[in-house]
């Protein structure tokens, strides 16, 4: 009888196949191993967790330290434990406690990430260093900001956007895991404690929100963003977060906030969040709004404003002493934001002028920067006109004013308010970490 033989096709698809199982198999046998060694090390965080209660129970602290873990707590053996587990690649778990009142152990799962415990938070999971952890929420992302000098309850400007992206400076891409009002978005230090935050505007694919960062000392330092928390609601606080804040959300004007100057007709609406000046034609008609809160130089006022049909003359800015019409006369720096009728708009200090283009009707969102060797008037985004001007005055007094020409009205519309710290080299995102998340 003639056995038939395979065909050379038939071999060399047979070792194809052959090839394919071999490597599905060696990826799935991979896959089982990478996943049996992460459960270990998971238990061996938990084994080593559990002896550190009987420690932290019996002597009231934890040891102290920030290395490998056999390193720190080598003096519990053999009270505590006979030996330390070590990491199935043969390294070691790391162990870290500033002041024995708490502590982090750590470990590298097989994907890089690092898996974290500590007593008060349990296990989180993620591209970061571990460490504490805002109870009730589901992600973060740790921020290193950069300051080339020491600041204090400094406030900062992110966008954060409910998309895919890369991070990069104050923009940080978060997707879908916050809520599309973003009433669970959190910013903390690098000890986990809140920090203030105003969102100034939001939709559902962005927020930009201002954060009070509390200490930034020279160098690098580290913050958190926190998200993804369903019953969290929104703490967002303008009045907690600036020097002076008014977004004009009330039914009148806040005369806990404003000192209010006037002559001749003139009105001061407030409605819908918006803050409407008037005054009536006729050169002796004026009005004001002056803060009761008086701010340094090296402080910077942000302001969403519009003016009216009928233009004469208007400011916003910082002043010492003001003149019979309301006109800042001493010790200012200011930005002249009419000009339709008289003299063109400009950055003004009691030492120069800048000219500047003028708004018109159009609502802007206009920075004023009063630095203590440099001004600036930043519209939108883009610079209108700097100056570099000596400011001495460490008492100045927030102001809008305006004045109504001899043959028309005149009317400014305020949405908000605001006055920051500012120095003249702001600081920077050094870094965004990866997102974490909590196990």
């Amino acid at each position: 009888m003639k056995t038939k033989s395979f065909t050379l096709i038939e071999v060399l698809v047979a070792l194809v196949i052959l090839g394919i199982l071999s490597t599905f198999i060696i990826i799935s046998l991979g896959s089982v191993i990478d996943s049996s060694n992460d459960a270990k090390r998971k238990k061996d965080l938990d084994s080593v967790s559990k002896m550190l209660m009987t420690y932290g129970v019996l002597n009231g602290s934890y040891p102290t330290g920030d290395d490998d873990l056999e390193i720190v707590l080598s003096s519990l053996v053999p009270d505590y434990t006979t030996s330390f587990p070590k990491d199935p690649s043969g390294n070691s778990y790391h162990y870290s406690s500033l002041d024995g009142s708490t502590y982090t152990i750590t470990a590298t799962l097989s994907t890089g990430q690092t898996l974290s415990y500590n007593p008060e938070d349990g296990f989180s999971q993620g591209g970061g260093s571990g460490g504490p952890w805002l109870s009730g929420y589901g992600y973060r992302k740790k921020i290193t900001i950069s300051s080339s000098s020491e600041l204090t309850d400094y406030q900062l400007k992110f966008t954060v956007n409910r998309s895919t992206g890369t991070d990069s400076g104050f923009v940080v891409y978060i997707g879908t895991n916050c809520k599309d009002d973003y009433s669970d978005v959190r910013f903390t230090n690098s000890s986990d404690e809140l920090l203030s935050y105003w969102i100034e505007s939001s939709d559902a694919s962005s927020a930009t929100i201002w954060v009070e960062a509390d200490s930034l000392p020279s160098g690098n330092t580290t913050m958190y963003l926190y998200y993804d928390n369903s019953s969290a609601v929104s703490v967002s606080n303008g009045t907690n977060t600036f020097i002076v804040f008014d977004d004009f959300s009330g039914a009148s004007l806040n005369t806990a906030i404003w000192n209010r100057h006037t002559n001749g007709t003139t009105t001061a609406t407030q409605s819908g969040g918006k803050l409407t000046l008037t005054t009536a034609a006729g050169n002796s008609n004026w009005q004001s709004i002056r803060s009761k809160t008086t701010v340094s130089y090296n402080t910077s006022m942000r302001v969403k404003i519009s003016q009216g049909a009928a233009q004469y003359q208007g400011w916003v800015g910082g002043s010492q002493t003001f003149d019979g019409y309301g006109y800042p006369t001493t010790a200012y720096y200011v930005m002249w934001i009419a000009g339709g009728y008289s003299t063109p708009s400009s950055l003004n200090t009691n030492v120069g002028t800048t000219t500047i283009s003028s708004p018109g009707t159009t609502e802007y969102t206009y920075d004023i920067h009063g630095g203590q060797n440099n001004q600036a008037v930043i519209r939108n985004g883009s610079s209108l006109g700097t100056r570099t001007d000596a400011l001495t005055n460490t008492s100045y007094t927030v102001h809008v004013g305006m004045v109504s020409a001899y043959n028309a009205g005149y009317s400014l519309i305020l949405d908000f308010l605001l006055v920051r710290k500012y120095t003249a080299t702001e600081p920077t995102i050094s870094s965004w970490g990866s997102e974490e998340s909590r196990l």
